[in-house]
């Protein structure tokens, strides 16, 4: 089978050349599970035999029309968001569909992730609940999650999520990195989700996007081309200022270790075109980044970092508290067909999580 990195970074039709209805049918599979069947599509689809090229194609026109319901949905909620005087920063796949992609369907995404200021999170709550979303079981506590996540159907019969975050990223190391107004500041206009819509700016997102992928390993997920892709993309669309802007700004970060696993990771797939000064940048001593630990940490070994990385020990007891003994709301909406006693939830719960953990790895 042809590798999907190399058709992805530019392959051409004799990369096809002699492949099979069976090898095809796994070339798309792999797309598909990769995030990246649009992509395929548009490098190659049509060099595929049948059915497989048909198949991609419906895949392509599918993500197209589904992003342009998506799109419709958020125009609505950032509008009904800015009605109220909540501010709100589009962020991940919506942004990068718009601004790094050939077009937004080529970057598939199952839900639109938003960043507020932590004051305005019962406000937000109120217009999702008014505009039809249903806000999910989440765990809860000031030391665990900094995000909600809420869902309604769109047009098609579709759901369509929305994670609205209060900081960039749940775990501690990176959460308190950036506030609202500073990621604002460099914010860009996104059009397509209406004309006072912002999303995050190229230098933000490519630090997103490398804070991302660690968070998915460390969760033990395998790797995936998309997250990877993403990387691609946006490191070839900095231009000399934006560059410039990164790199002060992964200096100052202390996430160069981070960055350099990431955009490495990505070149290795994709030949990401590097300007010398960057690379240079990248392979600076970083032994003394709080945050390099976390690379390879696994799901234990990031858990145990959040433990440590809490500001004293009433912070820890606090997370160890809200980490294994959740409130009785939430464990009732997350155990809805269950009776039993709070105490037998909670052990459920705990019993699930370990064991889902050390699956992990």
């Amino acid at each position: 089978m042809p590798n999907l990195c190399r058709l992805l970074a530019g392959g051409t039709p004799e990369d096809l050349a002699g492949i099979d209805a069976d090898e095809a049918k796994l070339l798309v599979n792999a797309a598909r599970a990769e995030g990246v069947s649009p992509l395929l599509y548009q490098h190659l689809g049509l060099r595929l035999p049948e059915p497989w090229a048909h198949t991609l194609r419906q895949d392509a026109l599918r993500s197209e029309a589904v992003e342009l319901l998506r799109q419709a949905n958020d125009w609505q909620l950032l509008d009904a968001l800015a009605a109220t005087g909540i501010d709100a920063l589009l962020m991940k796949g919506a942004v990068l569909g718009c601004s790094v992609y050939g077009s937004p369907g080529q970057r598939p995404r199952t839900d639109t992730d938003l960043l507020i200021r932590e004051t305005d999170v019962d406000g937000s709550l109120a217009v999702l609940g008014r505009l039809g979303y249903e806000v999910a079981a989440g765990d809860t506590g000031s030391t665990l999650h900094y995000q909600l996540f809420a869902s309604r159907k769109l047009p098609n019969g579709q759901a369509h999520g929305v994670d609205v975050h209060w900081r960039i990223n749940n775990r501690l190391e990176f959460a308190r990195l950036f506030d609202f107004d500073e990621l604002r500041s460099r914010a860009l206009p996104l059009s397509p989700f209406g004309p006072a819509a912002l999303g995050l700016g190229l230098s933000d997102s490519l630090l997103l996007a490398c804070l991302h992928r660690v968070g998915h390993l460390n969760e033990g997920e395998p790797e995936r081309l998309i997250w990877l892709y993403d990387i691609h993309l946006l490191v070839e669309h900095l231009d000399g200022a934006v560059e410039q802007e990164f790199i002060t700004l992964m200096r100052e970060k202390r996430l160069t270790g981070i960055c350099d696993a990431g955009v490495s990771t990505a070149a290795r797939c994709f030949g990401t075109r590097l300007s010398p000064q960057f690379a240079d940048e990248l392979k600076m001593n970083t032994a003394d980044e709080p945050t390099r630990g976390l690379l390879g940490a696994g799901p234990l070994g990031t858990l145990w970092r959040q433990f440590l990385a809490q500001p004293g020990w009433n912070h820890r007891w606090r997370f160890l508290r809200e980490l294994t003994l959740p409130p009785e709301d939430y464990m009732r909406r997350k155990y809805p067909a269950s009776v039993a006693p709070v105490a037998w939830l909670w052990l459920r719960r705990g019993l699930e999580g370990v064991q889902r953990r050390v699956g992990k790895g």
